[in-house]
């Protein structure tokens, strides 16, 4: 066994050095609120008061993977979505205006939806400026690109490969940047990288590995 792992070593480079940047999903501090299924983005939608409003919530209003959506080369959406108003948000575009009062003019049904847990929001870490805003995030933006995504604890390899701009939360991993992302994916999801992820990574009793950055980024890619 050491000997296959030399091997892998010898012939590859490791992940970190692809010119890749590897992330965690968004961490709401409580999902119960922020991830809602598809009824009730609905419901907040048709109870916006104006037109302008309505689009401002779509906009907001994100299509989420959660880990279990994720499988090997696929993913199942189940019709999830994630709000977010990232921290600084309020502050950016309310002016002069009392922050609550901004709020809810700008979104009164989303804020509506929110209020019913606002008690847990006001109590988590996890948040910005003000209790219906998530935690300061520096790359949002990232989620828009092309990228590879995984769940942090499986069995087996589970890397997809999404353009089409989905979220997840935080127990989802994304990578990010390299030109050669189908080429890595391959390579991911290969019997080699499971070895070899076997012989560095954690493993939980039930057989399940811990797919986290720290070991992913050093599992040993052949150059093309």
């Amino acid at each position: 066994i050491h000997q296959i792992k030399k091997k892998i070593e010898e012939v590859g480079k490791p992940l970190k050095e692809w010119n890749v940047r590897i992330y965690y999903g968004i961490k709401t501090g409580y999902d119960k609120a922020f991830i809602i299924d598809t009824k009730t983005r609905n419901k907040i939608l048709e109870g916006c008061r104006t037109k302008e409003e309505k689009e401002r919530t779509k906009k907001i209003i994100r299509p989420v993977l959660k880990g279990r959506d994720i499988k090997r080369y696929f993913y199942d959406w189940n019709e999830l979505w994630m709000i977010i108003i990232p921290k600084g948000w309020t502050d950016s575009n309310r002016g002069r205006k009392d922050p609550e009062t901004f709020i809810e003019e700008s979104f009164s049904s989303l804020i509506r939806h929110l209020r019913r847990y606002r008690e847990q929001l006001e109590k988590r870490y996890d948040q910005g400026d003000y209790w219906w805003e998530l935690r300061e995030c520096k790359y949002y933006p990232e989620f828009e690109k092309e990228k590879i995504i995984w769940q942090e604890m499986t069995p087996e390899p589970s890397f997809a490969y999404d353009k089409k701009g989905y979220v997840s939360p935080s127990s989802v991993f994304m990578m990010i940047g390299s030109s050669n992302l189908k080429f890595l994916l391959g390579v991911l999801n290969s019997k080699i990288a499971m070895f070899y992820l076997t012989q560095i990574a954690y493993t939980l009793s039930k057989g399940a590995i811990r797919w986290k950055k720290q070991y992913v980024e050093r599992i040993p890619v052949p150059e093309i």
